[in-house]
């Protein structure tokens, strides 16, 4: 099976780090009214319930530029809030209490210090986000450069503090690499008693999802631990002043960041990957959190696909180890696995993924801490509906090391995929269809006046008797009986599975002696038939049934053929025909169905195989094809299967069909639970 991959977008995606999700510029410039809207929606955060339905909480991880986690994530907004109300939105991100509860107070928020006057900057965790110079400390070629323009002593002075300099510079910045690896890996020290992080937008609006509930979408940075995610908003009017407020929380744990050895983020499954021209600001970053660079993810609402739809899958790759270019040298197998009554089974395997300085851009570089993000697409519409598992497997060349995760999704049923799947009808042409007593003793009845001689009377009895090998035995009979007699022992060496070849030659040889010619092409057909020959067997129970040989035993045949043919039209009008002329032989009413359900003639279909089905009820071709009907309707959206009395017709024909082992029963189960599930709730 096989995935394609937007090069272009890739090359995007690989250049461009994640911007952090709360960094901003500068402080910024609210209205009165705007800070007392955010100013509820803090104060609400306080009240936010947590949010328990799994459906409506989506969160994954990738890597930050500072080497934190960088968390997307969406959660279902209350049905009260629409896309076209504006809010002023705050997020924040609550450490859990300890066990047993800490005597420290709880974390400030900076977002509500600030609001009440009391700090200058809402945000101040952003400093450590960004490249500084810590207070006090004078950058080189300032005034220690300057001190003196001569003087080996002096020179020699500056040169010496300038290497004290540099190396408590190195030093620091070594401790507080040590420091910050020990945060991320869980063990560093205590935390600032402020919120880990907070952030606010005054023009946000939910997301809204064609045919789903409208959600959040935000994203936010932080090291590990447990916390509680609080999302908070006050609906605002024309004026920015706050209306009605709300909040929720979600409970999460982030995991130690591992910080060397090959690593994989979050598998995002996606229903669209695609390349953006322009690159969001730092502030419009936390309302598009699945936008990595110039990529932009739209995550799928849920992990259900159908064969119609396309799998899109993004991940992070983490430490890989840099060639001495800067390159990685990093390959990804792709498999997927489908689960069976038995256990898994591989559904195929994609095509593999190399990220190398053959597949990179010329200036990419994990030396100046480009990003690895790895994305792929593949078709759905070879797979059969069910649940899988998509097993990543990374190897990092350059390091020997590797890396695996995984995914699980399902492919669910479409109508038409469901209308799809159901088994062509056919009529199979088999030498004992003609032995049938409903068709053999009719065939030999025609043959009756021409054999009453003493010298064929037996022979018709023995054929009677089915007794084929005393049939075939030689016997005397006059020169104008002589064409019969080969006939019968023609019908003999049919019955006992002579060749087809065989079988023809001796019918020419009786229409050379006189037989009937009725009979003749009759048999005849059969015969080629046998071969697969189905045009010209038409041909011959055509020409049977001009010679004068029964519609009722030609008809049957000649419309069966014809559904082999695939002329569904034609096989239909040759059963109709047959059936408003008297014949009763179920095959023909099979047909016609058949070729009315071809047309989308339902209804008729229906009517036909109602009316047998009253007088034959154990006919579980017909069963079946009452179901066919009755889903086919339904999924087209007319009667009689879209209307209430067709659904619980399409119920009961489901009872019936499986109650007697119906080859295709597990399909009619099937059927009938995408129609439960499509009925529309019932008002008490």
């Amino acid at each position: 099976m096989a995935c394609s991959i937007a090069r272009a977008l890739l090359v995007a995606a690989l250049l461009a780090s994640p911007t952090l999700a709360s960094a901003q510029a500068k402080a910024p410039n609210l209205s009165k009214s705007q800070k007392q809207a955010l100013l509820a929606a803090v104060t609400a955060a306080r009240d936010a319930v947590r949010l328990t339905p799994d459906d409506d909480w989506q969160m994954h991880l990738l890597r930050a530029s500072d080497g934190s986690h960088y968390v997307a994530f969406t959660m279902g907004a209350p049905p009260n809030l629409t896309p076209d109300e504006r809010l002023v939105l705050y997020v924040r991100l609550e450490p859990k209490p300890s066990e047993p509860p800490s005597t420290s107070p709880p974390p400030r928020s900076t977002v509500e210090e600030w609001l009440r006057g009391e700090r200058g900057d809402p945000l101040p965790m952003r400093a450590a986000r960004v490249v500084t110079v810590p207070s006090g400390e004078l950058p080189m070629g300032g005034t220690a450069a300057t001190m003196t323009r001569d003087g080996s002593g002096q020179n020699s002075a500056v040169l010496a503090l300038m290497e004290r300099r540099q190396q408590k510079a190195r030093e620091e910045a070594e401790a507080r690499e040590r420091a910050r690896r020990e945060a991320l890996e869980g063990k560093g020290g205590a935390a600032p008693n402020v919120m880990p992080f907070e952030d606010f937008d005054v023009q946000a609006r939910v997301l809204a999802r064609p045919g789903r509930s409208a959600v959040f979408q935000r994203a936010l940075t932080a090291g590990p631990g447990d916390y509680d995610v609080v999302v908070a908003w006050a609906v605002v009017d024309g004026r920015d002043r706050p209306t009605r407020t709300g909040a929720l929380r979600q409970s999460v744990s982030l995991p130690p960041v591992q910080t060397t050895g090959l690593a994989l983020g979050s598998v995002i499954l996606a229903d669209a990957i695609r390349a953006r021209a322009e690159l969001y600001t730092a502030e419009q970053q936390t309302a598009h959190p699945y936008a990595i660079g110039g990529t932009e993810i739209d995550p799928a609402p849920d992990h259900a696909f159908t064969n119609d739809e396309r799998l899109s899958v993004a991940f992070q790759v983490f430490n890989a180890a840099p060639s001495p270019a800067g390159k990685p040298d990093v390959g990804i197998a792709l498999r997927l696995y489908r689960r069976t009554d038995g256990g898994e089974a591989l559904a195929a395997s994609l095509a593999p993924l190399e990220y190398n300085e053959n597949t990179l851009p010329p200036d990419f570089s994990l030396l100046q801490g480009h990003p690895l993000l790895a994305a792929f697409a593949a078709p759905l519409r070879t797979l059969p509906r069910g649940e899988y598992r998509l097993a990543i497997a990374a190897t990092d060349r350059v390091a020997r090391t590797s890396a695996t995760t995984e995914a699980r999704f399902r492919i669910t049923p479409t109508p038409a995929a469901l209308l799809a799947s159901a088994p062509a009808f056919t009529a199979p042409f088999a030498r004992a269809r003609l032995l049938d007593t409903a068709v053999f003793d009719p065939a030999l009845d025609a043959l009756a006046p021409l054999a009453t001689s003493p010298g064929l009377a037996p022979l018709l009895s023995l054929a009677r008797q089915h007794r084929f090998v005393d049939l075939m035995a030689d016997t005397k009979v006059t020169e104008t009986e002589r064409g019969t007699a080969i006939l019968l022992q023609s019908l003999a060496a049919y019955a006992l599975g002579d060749t087809p070849r065989a079988i023809g030659v001796r019918l020419g040889q009786a229409r050379a002696a006189g037989a009937p010619d009725g009979a003749t092409q009759f048999w005849l057909g059969a015969t080629l038939a046998l071969e697969g020959r189905d045009a010209d067997a038409v041909q011959a129970w055509q020409a049977a049934g001009a010679a004068g040989w029964p519609p009722a035993l030609a008809a049957p045949p000649i419309a069966e053929a014809q559904i082999r043919l695939g002329q569904f039209e034609d096989a239909g009008r040759t059963a109709r025909g047959a059936l408003d002329a008297g014949a009763v032989d179920p095959s023909l009413v099979r047909v016609a169905a058949a070729a009315d359900i071809a047309a989308r003639r339902f209804a008729r279909a229906v009517d036909a195989l109602t009316s047998h089905l009253s007088v034959a009820p154990g006919d579980a071709e017909a069963q079946w094809m009452l179901i066919h009907a009755l889903f086919a309707s339904f999924v087209g959206g007319e009667a009689p299967g879209a209307t209430p009395e067709g659904r619980a017709r399409l119920d009961d024909a489901v009872d019936r069909y499986v109650a007697a082992g119906g080859r295709h029963r597990a399909l009619a189960e099937e059927w009938r639970a995408f129609v439960t599930a499509s009925e529309p709730a019932t008002v008490p």
